[in-house]
């Protein structure tokens, strides 16, 4: 399954039609939801650090 995702995402960023934004928005969906966690991990990590500093 992974192998077919790559290939078309190799296919969509190679071929010439302009006008299929799809790639992008998944793209970019994907990057804002993978941003999102990483700074709610970043949060999760300061609070729990103080509230051991706090002990």
């Amino acid at each position: 399954a992974i192998d077919n995702v790559q290939d078309e995402i190799d296919e969509r960023l190679h071929s010439d039609t302009r006008k299929d934004n799809t790639l992008a928005i998944v793209l970019g969906v994907i990057g804002g939801v993978v941003g999102l966690a990483v700074v709610i991990l970043a949060v999760f990590v300061v609070i729990k650090k103080r509230k051991q500093r706090k002990r």
